[in-house]
């Protein structure tokens, strides 16, 4: 019967201890962890001007971080004539490389096309696709 008695005891003086030290505790420690994991994991926004000054017209914009092939689609209207401008708002942090794809050709939007790779937007307000001194089309960046 001794005991029993002292193990209850000792049994409800370490439920006294869980409960008033070590079980708060560990419940604020994983909520904020939880916490800062969503937090991490939200999306973020970012918008920059893109400016045709190539001599063509495209006729889609697609953008992705180099990391993934998550393609989205970015031009507001279908048509992106030479000598427009078009606001981009692109989900995702825009410190990051870039992908850009630009159809050509609005009867063979699956293969007319043409990729820029690894473009970092870090910083910079305005892309600009432009003509190369070979007479490619390419970008530059303000």
């Amino acid at each position: 019967m001794k005991k029993s008695l002292l193990f209850s005891m000792l049994l409800g003086l370490v439920a006294v201890f869980m409960v008033s030290c070590g079980g708060s505790s560990n419940t604020n420690s994983n909520n904020s962890s939880s916490t800062e994991k969503t937090e991490s994991t939200q999306s973020t926004t970012s918008t920059f001007n893109i400016v045709n000054l190539s001599g063509y017209d495209f006729y889609g914009i697609m953008m992705s971080p180099s990391s993934q092939e998550k393609w989205s689609d970015v031009l507001p209207n279908d048509e992106f004539p030479n000598g427009q401008q078009a606001v981009i708002t692109i989900s995702g942090n825009k410190d990051q490389a870039w992908d850009i794809r630009l159809f050509q050709n609005p009867d063979d939007l699956e293969n007319d096309y043409i990729d820029f790779d690894e473009i970092d937007l870090t910083g910079r307000t305005t892309l600009s696709i432009v003509l190369n001194e070979d007479g490619e089309l390419w970008w530059t960046l303000e």
